[in-house]
């Protein structure tokens, strides 16, 4: 670091964080099934831009701007976890800049003042800020209030520029399909810029007006890029209900079926969210039956599993179980060899008080461990054979192995769970006419709130 300079450059080229970055971007696609990517043509290019994206996965969510936003990426934190050297080295190689706080001592404003022009020459050069504007991460679908110091930092860089440069402001969209599981899908969805511009002539004559203005239109639009359910408390039912909505475009499949789940689950979100306002009774009365049915499936240790969960034919589940038997010795052997760096991130991030890290503790633990776990692999398998070919191909063998026992696991985890309700069914035959009466009438509400037909 320049001792100059209070700050490190963060735009020197590094060979090490262009390797790091390469190999991030990888192990990313291969941590999630399918990531789509809409409004890719929002981001301006060759101007200033600042990304506020919605924040419900820790790391997983800088990542999701870092590999999406088509330029070098400098994020601001915290300025209090810098005050270890060798966290603030790390953090400074990972262009992560401090923001600093009233509570963080004397000098703070002189200290912003340096951060916020070097952000502002980082703006010039090409660089792209990103922001998480709830300044907290969301316990769910939720878009928290934002707070204010996005516009703060936002119009403090114009003010470096004496409001005579551009800078747009881009509402960034993240939806996990499970936010704590690997092997799901991901959507990102980028909003249209916001050009800060517009609210330049209030912030002049009455900064609170303009921050308030600007947060407020951010807050609109970045709940437009997301699923946003207003009832957190409700949110058991809320994902039965999208289940059960979604059920209606099994025959669309590929990206259009994703795109389609997102809008739909976005459009329930927004019309429950009316009907808990406009008609509380209503609303309360359908999230009590949505929770009377999840009851009863957890009173016989059911789960909502598939549209076909309550009439899958006894041929289906035979070639089924079939395809079990097959692929077991492959599945066992995928598990094996890839078993300890699969397991210990799960353990590790089990101790995690907080689930919006588990994501995150898994990602970075697993991405760490696989390659010194398949170095490992690779002394164990040369040892027992003596062969550098057969070794080459263990290793090259390995991680596909690990692939398919993976994915092999949940389809074994749903074969198990049609199973239960075949056997279920056919001794409760009463108890499950109620449960399809109670799903069937669920289902019919959801696609009302839809504005949808029901089958």
């Amino acid at each position: 670091m320049d001792k100059k300079r209070d700050l490190p450059r963060l735009d020197i080229p590094s060979t090490a964080y262009k390797i790091l970055f390469q190999l991030l971007r990888f192990y990313y696609h291969l941590y999630y099934k399918k990531i789509t990517v809409l409004g890719l043509e929002n981001i301006p290019n060759d101007k200033p831009v600042i990304f506020a994206a919605n924040h419900q996965n820790a790391l997983m969510d800088a990542l999701a701007v870092l590999f999406y936003a088509g330029r070098p990426v400098v994020f601001l934190a915290r300025a209090d976890i810098f005050r270890k050297k060798i966290i603030a080295r790390i953090l400074y190689f990972l262009r992560i800049l401090p923001v600093y706080r009233i509570r963080d001592g004397v000098n703070v404003v002189e200290k912003n003042k340096a951060v916020f022009a070097e952000t502002v020459r980082l703006l010039k050069n090409g660089f792209a800020l990103t922001i998480m504007p709830e300044g907290t991460h969301s316990p769910g679908k939720i878009l928290q209030p934002l707070k204010k110091g996005i516009g703060r930092i936002a119009f403090q860089a114009a003010e470096a520029v004496n409001f005579k440069e551009e800078i747009y402001i881009i509402p960034f969209g993240i939806d996990y399909e499970h936010p704590d599981h690997a092997g799901k899908k991901l959507l990102l969805n980028i909003g249209k810029p916001i050009a800060l511009s517009a609210f330049y002539s209030d912030y002049k004559q009455h900064p609170q007006d303009g921050l308030t203005k600007l947060k407020d239109c951010l807050e609109e639009q970045l709940k437009n890029q997301i699923v946003h359910f207003g009832q957190f408390e409700d949110s058991k039912a809320f994902r039965l209900l999208t289940k059960l909505s979604r059920y209606t475009i099994q025959e669309i499949s590929g990206e259009k079926a994703i795109i389609k789940a997102f809008n739909n689950e976005q459009n329930l979100a927004q019309n429950l969210n009316l009907l808990a306002i406009q008609r509380p009774e209503s609303y309360q009365s359908l999230i009590a039956k949505s929770n009377e049915y999840l009851q009863n499936l957890q009173q016989y240790h059911l789960c909502e599993t598939s549209p076909s969960q309550f009439s899958i034919s006894a041929i289906s589940l035979f070639f089924s179980g079939i395809w079990q038997l097959i692929t077991f010795l492959p599945w066992l052997i995928g598990v094996i060899l890839n078993y300890l760096p699969y397991k210990i991130p799960g353990l590790v991030a089990g101790k995690f008080k907080d689930p919006q890290f588990i994501s995150s503790v898994n990602f970075v633990l697993s991405f760490l461990l696989f390659p010194i776990w398949y170095l490992i692999l690779g002394i164990i398998i040369y040892t027992i054979s003596g062969s550098i070919g057969w070794t080459m191909l263990g290793l090259m063998m390995s991680p596909y192995l690990g692939l398919f026992a993976f994915y092999h696991f949940r389809q074994q985890k749903h074969f198990i769970r049609l199973l239960r309700w075949k056997w279920f069914c056919n001794r409760k035959k009463t108890v499950c006419k109620k449960l399809i009466e109670a799903r069937n009438a669920l289902q019919k509400y959801a696609l009302e709130i839809l504005g949808e037909p029901a089958n």
